[in-house]
């Protein structure tokens, strides 16, 4: 009976000192690893980071457009963002979602970039995706672009739709960036 209460304490000791250890070693690991990395961040060799957008600005807008009651066709925002001097925009991202009364549709989406004398439009696929509870159509849409806008265009979004009701609206929001002209 000694003899295996002596191995079960030898047992028990060895088994409280594994616990110790690794409660304890990956810690002093980290430590240990710790002081064999350094990161030197020069002009030469710059350390790649994800929220360093250099001389550029982040870009965001929100966008909003709706048809007109007794109307049917096209239609088109108030400028959503003006380029400011010295600047020129890179959209990256569009998305949102359009809305139309049930038995109506929204024929196609456009990230309108005015130009001077002209209007250069940019589809952006919509994905219909079917009747909200309030008996209303639902479109979203998610597109990544590249889309380029120099100082002093505006950026509008437009659509056409075959409802007269004044029932439909597309919600935008346009991301990307700001950089410098020069």
């Amino acid at each position: 009976m000694n003899y295996v209460r002596k191995v079960l304490s030898s047992l028990g000791g060895i088994f409280l000192a594994a616990l110790l250890i690794a409660a304890v070693a990956p810690k002093a690991a980290r430590g240990v690893a710790a002081a064999f990395v350094q990161v030197v961040n020069t002009p030469a060799d710059p350390v790649v980071t994800t929220d360093s957008l250099g001389t550029a600005t982040l870009l965001q807008v929100n966008c909003s457009v709706s048809s007109e009651i007794g109307l049917a066709g096209n239609f088109t925002s108030q400028t959503c963002f003006t380029v400011p001097a010295g600047k020129r925009a890179i959209v990256e991202n569009v998305d949102g979602s359009c809305f139309t009364q049930n038995g109506a549709a929204i024929n196609v989406l456009f990230l309108v970039v005015n130009v001077p004398l002209q209007e250069i439009g940019h589809p952006v696929p919509l994905h219909f995706e079917g009747l909200t509870p309030f008996n209303i159509n639902l479109y979203d849409y998610n597109s990544p672009v590249r889309i380029y806008a120099d100082p002093g265009q505006a950026i509008t979004t437009k659509f056409t739709t075959s409802d007269a009701t004044g029932g439909s609206l597309c919600q935008t929001n346009i991301s990307g960036r700001l950089v410098p002209t020069t």
